[in-house]
């Protein structure tokens, strides 16, 4: 869609003229906004869990330490990685296959009970 498009259709909302483009353009950063919440959100996950983890399965805090620790590193080198990756294609794209595959990710995790998946 052209931008001359998007100018053209617009609305009056309390007196001030509203664009199309302008409408999109904020509908863009509240889902972006949403959907960074969201992949903040899933990353906690694990940190809220290991005390329940310790009390169920009988983990020690040593071990605990070490996937907390393991879980970060490869954090940290996903980071990188994948910042060299997103500047090599197109954003749209590394964005959403990115936060799909968080999201599988979690609900994964959400499910590994159902699923009886357990360390024991």
């Amino acid at each position: 869609v052209s931008a001359a498009l998007l100018e053209e259709r617009s609305f009056k909302m309390l007196g001030a003229k509203i664009t199309r483009r302008a409408v999109l353009q904020f509908r863009a950063a509240v889902l972006t906004f949403l959907a960074f919440m969201m992949l903040h959100v899933g990353r906690k996950g694990f940190s809220n869990a290991k005390t329940e983890m310790q009390d169920d399965w009988g983990l020690s805090t040593k071990l605990l330490g070490l996937l907390d620790a393991s879980f970060m590193f490869s954090y940290a080198l996903g980071m990188v990685l994948l910042s060299q990756l997103g500047d090599r294609m197109d954003l749209k794209l590394f964005m959403t296959f990115g936060m799909a595959m968080s999201a599988g990710t979690v609900v994964l995790f959400g499910c590994a009970n159902s699923l009886h998946i357990s360390t024991g």
